[in-house]
């Protein structure tokens, strides 16, 4: 599966009228080829900020929408370029981990990781059991999915899903699951000058 992430930030006084466009951005979606699931993220400690994720069968099919005649229509029509500003540039990953349904989250932690290079594959391992005892342990979990970064493996981005903000504050509680962090610690993996950005995030559309 190929990730789009898209990650944008409301200009003043345009709020509720970008939410609406993206509600409508998932309806215009459904239905493309090879599309799979659209879903936009609105940050908890940060009103103007959001991040949207559209999901692919594959990259291919991705770019032909991005790219199409259609797409760059609703944009003029919606004048979506005077409501935000793009933040960062669309990126791509493909998923390596994905534990649990996205459906029944809520409250999605959003980690961006810059990993040692040798140690892609061992973290890629360890996310994937960490995420399986979060499942089996963790109260109100949903999912916990991990994306590799085509432009680089080394980056890579973490979703941790819960049903509600109480069950994601207190899903690190479980005796396994500190036991498991503690053996595992991120300075086993990561590039420890380019230390990972963690943000919290409510889903206001899934489409």
């Amino acid at each position: 599966m190929y990730l789009q992430r898209t990650q944008v930030s409301t200009r003043t006084g345009t709020h509720a009228k970008i939410e609406t466009i993206f509600h409508q951005l998932a309806d215009r979606h459904k239905g493309q080829p090879e599309f799979v699931m659209l879903t936009v993220f609105h940050a908890l400690g940060h009103p103007s900020k959001y991040e949207i994720h559209t999901r692919w069968e594959t990259r291919e099919a991705a770019e032909t929408y991005r790219k199409s005649p259609e797409t760059a229509a609703f944009q003029e029509k919606n004048k979506i370029a005077s409501l935000v500003t793009v933040d960062a540039p669309v990126q791509g990953y493909t998923a390596t981990t994905l534990v649990g349904d996205q459906d029944e989250a809520e409250v999605v932690a959003i980690i961006e990781w810059t990993l040692r290079l040798p140690a892609v594959k061992p973290f890629e391992v360890s996310r994937d059991e960490l995420a399986k005892l979060r499942q089996k342990h963790a109260p109100g979990f949903a999912c916990s999915e991990l994306f590799r970064w085509m432009g680089d493996p080394i980056n890579q981005l973490l979703l941790n899903g819960y049903r509600n903000i109480a069950d994601y504050d207190a899903s690190e509680s479980h005796e396994e699951i500190q036991a498991f962090q503690k053996d595992h610690a991120a300075s086993l993996y990561t590039d420890l000058n380019r230390p990972s950005a963690r943000e919290r995030y409510e889903i206001i559309v899934r489409g």
